[in-house]
C-alpha cells in the first residue's frame, strides 16, 4: 500500500532532525533508507546477516556541538503513545547499538527512551508517564521553548483531522487495482 505510514514516520523523523539542528547539534541522516535510497527493495528479502543489520539501523546520528558526544537515535511515531519491539530488532539493538535512544513521536509529545530502559521494559506506554517526555531529558541541553515548539509542530501534523483524512486516503488507495507505486 502506498506508505502513509512511513510518511507519519519521516515527519516524525524531520521533527526529530530539525528540533536537534535549531539547538545548534550537527545531525546525520543514518539508516538504510537514508544511506541507501531505494537499496532497501533490493535487500528486502535476503536473510543475511549484513542484510539485517543493514535494514536494523537507527535513522539519525546526534553530534553534541559542545562535548562533542554522539548518539544514535531511532525516531518511531505512534498515535497512541505506545511503543515495543520484535525480538529480532532488539536483539540486533542489543549487540549493535545498546546506547540507542528511542525517540517517539505522538501528536502531542516528544518523547526520548534509552534503548537499555526499553530492555528492562520490552514495551511502554508513555501516556502512561512524563519521566521520558524529552523537556525532562537531562542528556541534553535543550531550550524549553524549542521543545515545546516541535511539539506544537507534531500537533498539528498528526491531529485528528490529520488522521481522519489519513483513513480516508488510505481507504481509496486500497481500492486502487494499479500495482507498483501506491501498493507495497
Amino acid at each position: 500500500m502506498f506508505s502513509i505510514e512511513k510518511t507519519k514516520g519521516r515527519i516524525a523523523e524531520s521533527l526529530v532532525q530539525e528540533l536537534f539542528a535549531v539547538e545548534g547539534y550537527e545531525v546525520t541522516k543514518f539508516g538504510l533508507e537514508n544511506l541507501y535510497p531505494g537499496f532497501y527493495k533490493k535487500i528486502r528479502d535476503n536473510k543475511d546477516e549484513a542484510s539485517n543489520s543493514l535494514r536494523k539501523s537507527p535513522d539519525l546520528v546526534l553530534l553534541n556541538p559542545c562535548n562533542n558526544e554522539m548518539h544514535y537515535a531511532e525516531v518511531k511515531y505512534r498515535t497512541n503513545g505506545k511503543f515495543s519491539i520484535g525480538k529480532s530488532k532488539f536483539k540486533h539493538y542489543d549487540e549493535s547499538f545498546p546506547e540507542c535512544l528511542i525517540f517517539l513521536v505522538s501528536p502531542t509529545s516528544i518523547n526520548c527512551l534509552p534503548f537499555s530502559e526499553l530492555r528492562e521494559r520490552r514495551s511502554i506506554d508513555f501516556n502512561k508517564t512524563d519521566k521520558f517526555l524529552l523537556k525532562n531529558n537531562e542528556l541534553f541541553d535543550l531550550r524549553n521553548e524549542s521543545i515545546e515548539n516541535f511539539e506544537k509542530f507534531a500537533t498539528m501534523f498528526f491531529n485528528k483531522e490529520f488522521i481522519n483524512k489519513y483513513s480516508e486516503i488510505r481507504d481509496c488507495i486500497k481500492k486502487l487495482p494499479i500495482k507498483g507505486y501506491f501498493h507495497s
